[in-house]
């Protein structure tokens, strides 16, 4: 905590952050972000080739639904990390081979 001098007294007053105003400002950050993020793995994917869907196993017509559930997928490991939780979805846990 960063303290600061009362002028008038001569004491030290802890100066306070605002984390309870920035917190709406953080939180539509970051779903602009994850919005604009997912946009552009969809324009991204638009661009490829119908061969090179089929290739990465997906159709033309289903896009937007696969970056839908890949941002789900990943929105869900990072809310499970940050939760405490050491292993990402899908991983192997060698100790109990």
């Amino acid at each position: 905590m960063t303290t600061g001098v009362d002028a008038n007294a001569a004491n030290v007053v802890p100066l306070r952050r605002a984390p309870v105003a920035a917190a709406p400002w953080r939180r539509a950050w970051r779903a602009l972000k994850r919005w604009h993020d997912r946009r552009q793995a969809v324009r991204e994917l638009s661009a490829l080739s119908d061969h090179q869907l089929r290739d990465i196993g997906i159709n033309r017509a289903d896009i937007d639904q696969v970056v839908a559930e890949l941002h789900a997928r990943r929105t869900a490991d990072v809310v499970a990390l940050s939760a405490g939780g050491t292993e990402q979805r899908g991983s192997v846990d060698a100790r109990a081979a």
